[in-house]
């Protein structure tokens, strides 16, 4: 079993640990109360406590002067690579081999790095530690409050298009990716932005940017991001960085991404509205969908758990930039098993039992009454438990067994029809009106029945 280590905090010149918090609020910042863009550093060390040892102060250390069982957790703090080389990329994306580093100064969670450089040299700048983590897994900007396009990748001469033409999945496109301050799109704010630019199947560049928020992140957000609002506050504004992303895609573009057509997209247009900008595209392609569709027995959907199934790097997910390298990868690795025959992205189909027939979605659909569940414990303070739920249309990238399966498995009764009993109906993509009307009707005589969207029950179900 590993070290198992944890940072914690004190003001300077305290031994004394304690939480970010606490170690914030006794040591102050300079200056103590800056304006949104202007530069904050804390008067707080860090520490590595770790069990059977001593608590290391690592604020202001050099990396190679720590102890060496340290260093390895040290690196997975800062969300840089273990076993490879690290590097520190210049403005002209020039990248510079790393052979030490140490915390110059904390924030939440994060921190601004210094570099030694394999010359000896230490460059006179304090690198961002997301940033820094970027430019060690593709990224090239060590400045928080730019956006950041790579140079395009020079094509080989006389290469042709990799890959026959699948039909659904074509080889030109943009892969994008937000981060956000909370689950819903309808209330939360976008903190982060990344895309990709693929060509031939081939990325040629690459956009990310922060960007600065008028709220806080919530504790949930932040824990699967790691981002802080003190990492946001010299990031561009909403409206510079949504102009930003719009100027890198166009208004044609081929958008792919994880769960974008109720989540991304949806937040990405509720913005646009609010910033009076245009946002358009051709066409929107979901990774969710398509793992459904090509890898019909996975037990879980969630881009996490299909990193693992492709083999890639955990270091660094939800991060904009990352999950937007691996939809990238989950897209051309469905579409190379597609392409050799391996799987079908094709809508499955169920047989009719009378010829002729037109076949409909519908019938694989399974009755309220033949869903179980293994679980034996709940969590009671879920809203969804003991709730009774009726689902009426389609919720992208989620078949509709596997939406009232979660219901059940989350101690939640789903029903096929609305009744007097019914506490939730969903309402996806092409509705019934009959289920929309029946809810309408009982709420109108005083029904505690709520009506809710496809986004809101996907937050609910995780």
């Amino acid at each position: 079993m590993g070290l198992v280590v944890n940072m914690r905090y004190s003001p300077f010149g305290s031994d004394d640990l304690c939480s970010w918090a606490s170690a914030a609020k006794r040591g102050g910042s300079i200056p103590e109360s800056p304006v949104p863009g202007e530069p904050r550093v804390y008067n707080v060390d860090a520490w590595l406590d770790a069990d059977d040892q001593a608590p290391v102060k690592v604020t202001g250390v050099w990396m190679s002067e720590l102890p060496e069982a340290l260093r390895k957790s040290l690196l997975k703090e800062l969300g840089l690579p273990v076993k490879k080389g690290i590097v520190y990329k210049e403005a002209d994306g020039n990248p510079l081999r790393v052979i030490d580093v140490k915390i110059a100064d904390v924030w939440d969670g994060w921190c601004n790095v210094a570099v030694r450089l394999e010359d000896g040299t230490v460059p006179p700048v304090r690198i961002h530690s997301m940033y820094f983590a970027e430019m060690n897994s593709g990224a090239v900007s060590t400045e928080a409050h730019l956006p950041v396009q790579e140079k395009p990748r020079m094509k080989r001469s006389g290469r042709t298009k990799r890959g026959k033409e699948i039909k659904g999945m074509p080889l030109d496109y943009f892969v994008f990716d937000l981060e956000s301050t909370d689950r819903s799109y309808k209330s939360s704010e976008i903190c982060e932005i990344a895309a990709l630019k693929v060509v031939d199947g081939e990325i040629v560049d690459t956009f990310v940017t922060p960007v600065y928020i008028d709220g806080d992140i919530s504790e949930s957000a932040a824990r699967k991001n790691h981002i802080s609002k003190d990492m946001l506050q010299d990031a561009p504004h909403m409206r510079s960085a949504l102009k930003a992303f719009i100027d890198f895609i166009g208004n044609d573009a081929v958008l792919v991404g994880h769960n974008i057509k109720t989540f991304d997209l949806p937040f990405i247009k509720r913005v646009s509205e609010l910033c009076g900008m245009e946002f358009s595209y051709r066409e929107a392609i979901d990774t969710l969908a398509l793992a459904k569709r090509a890898w019909q027995d996975l037990p879980s959907y969630k881009m996490d758990d299909l990193r693992m199934r492709l083999d890639l790097d955990q270091d660094g997910a939800h991060r904009a930039l990352k999950d937007c390298r691996d939809e990238y990868e989950l897209y051309m690795r469905i579409r190379k098993e597609a392409e050799e025959g391996r799987v079908s992205i094709e809508t499955p189909k169920v047989g009719s039992s009378r010829p002729g027939t037109k076949w409909s979605g519908r019938w694989g659909r399974k009755k309220a009454r033949e869903f179980t569940t293994d679980r034996t414990e709940f969590d009671e303070n879920h809203p969804l438990f003991g709730k009774s739920v009726v689902l009426s249309g389609d919720i992208e990238g989620i078949e509709y067994n596997d939406c009232l399966q979660a219901v059940c498995d989350l101690g939640g009764h789903p029903q096929d029809g609305v009744t007097k009993k019914t506490d939730y109906l969903v309402v996806g993509e092409n509705p019934g009106k009959g289920k929309i009307a029946k809810a309408v009707e009982y709420k109108s005589k005083g029904q505690d029945i709520e009506i809710i969207d496809a986004a809101a029950f996907i937050a609910m179900i995780g």
